[in-house]
């Protein structure tokens, strides 16, 4: 497992551990899990979701977010944007949005880390056993 992939699965385990949490309740303090009322999907921005962030920036009080952007939706609805260029969030304050914009940070931590190029190390078992086979491999 690649070390992306183990710091997304420790992520997305420590974000479920808090969703089941939840809140504590007014009796007694017990704690109850919480509920996912609409399904959370996040997607890079296109041409067209210009209105759109346009109006998530104008219910935020807020200036239109620059550069390449991630889009959380709740549902069928956008509810917050995160620039990948400074990492700044534009929500709409009505919907709770706490949870997506944790996941919309986690996916440009994924998007801001890049492959680099292969190194000779990497290849060192393959080239021996390309050896040891007398080339078939």
């Amino acid at each position: 497992m690649s070390l992306n992939v183990y710091r997304a699965d420790a992520q997305r385990r420590e974000l479920e551990r808090r969703a089941t949490v939840g809140r504590s309740t007014a009796r007694g303090g017990k704690q109850r899990p919480a509920r996912i009322q609409d399904a959370l999907s996040v997607r890079l921005a296109g041409a067209g979701d210009r209105t759109t962030v346009e109006q998530l920036a104008a219910l935020d009080s807020s200036s239109v977010p620059s550069g390449r952007l991630l889009i959380g939706m709740v549902g069928d609805t956008p509810a917050a944007v995160l620039s990948l260029v400074d990492g700044r969030v534009v929500a709409n304050p009505f919907t709770p949005t706490r949870e997506l914009i944790a996941l919309l940070r986690l996916r440009a931590r994924q998007l801001e880390v890049q492959p680099g190029p292969i190194r000779r190390t990497a290849l060192a078992p393959l080239l021996l056993m390309r050896r040891a086979t007398g080339g078939r491999v």
